[in-house]
């Protein structure tokens, strides 16, 4: 069996609590994970633009853990949301394989959360951090799927001390 679950889908941390209710599994949260990086690497940094699906946003995923940290959460206008849906679903969008196009739209709208006082900003999606990156822009650019990354592998690299292994 699995020794900890991990769910590299944002929008999926939406049913994190019931998910732990009903498995004795531990699941590495990713939102938790970004926060705690945000807080660590960036402490003087309280406003977040978040670039996330309407769905992710709606369900306030972030929004619930970052206001706990004294955060103010910026996300994008209806026309600068709609871009990202766009972006990531679209006829030319990040799901088809396409990157360049995105990739514009995407800093586009990063620039406008940037215009709106955010300090940094999460690619709060997947397909949102295959196109955005931290040199695209003047502030920091955190990627979830990333620390979920590197905190799996933390975890995994602990897990033969924790059954006294090593």
């Amino acid at each position: 069996g699995a020794d900890f679950i991990v769910i590299p889908c944002n929008t999926a941390h939406f049913w994190l609590s019931e998910l732990r209710e009903n498995l004795s599994i531990p699941i590495i949260d990713m939102v938790e994970e970004t926060a705690r990086a945000i807080s660590t690497g960036f402490p003087h940094f309280h406003k977040v633009g978040l670039i996330a699906t309407t769905g992710t946003i709606k369900s306030k995923v972030y929004h619930q853990v970052f206001e706990r940290m004294g955060w103010e959460v910026i996300t994008p206008k209806e026309t600068g949301q709609a871009i990202v849906m766009k972006v990531i679903y679209g006829e030319e969008g990040i799901k088809t394989g396409e990157l360049e196009k995105p990739k514009a739209k995407i800093i586009k709208v990063a620039r406008e959360l940037l215009g709106m006082g955010a300090e940094i900003i999460v690619a709060g999606c997947t397909e949102v951090s295959l196109v955005l990156r931290k040199e695209d822009l003047s502030i920091p650019v955190v990627d979830p799927t990333e620390i979920l990354a590197r905190t799996a592998v933390k975890e995994a690299t602990n897990l033969p001390r924790r059954r006294g292994k090593l």
